[in-house]
């Protein structure tokens, strides 16, 4: 799946959620040492998105829908 295929959430697993997990890196919300070679969303990720989603005044519920998305990819390339 490519990012933004899918909403992502806890527990999935799949090639969007280590695009995903690279650009929380990227943006500084994951640590490169919470990158899990499995592609799974964990504790640590959702974690990371709920900080980011709260910082945007998004609802944080952890889940990476489309509007999360957005936000991701605009901050990411300095929008």
């Amino acid at each position: 799946d490519t990012l933004g295929s899918r909403s992502l959430r806890l527990g999935m697993k799949g090639a969007d959620v280590a695009q995903l997990m690279l650009l929380l890196v990227r943006m500084k919300y994951l640590a490169p040492e919470d990158l899990n070679t499995e592609q799974m969303f964990s504790q640590q990720v959702e974690t990371a998105v709920k900080k980011f989603q709260a910082e945007r005044s998004l609802p944080a519920d952890g889940v990476v829908d489309p509007l999360v998305l957005l936000y991701l990819k605009r901050l990411s390339e300095g929008g």
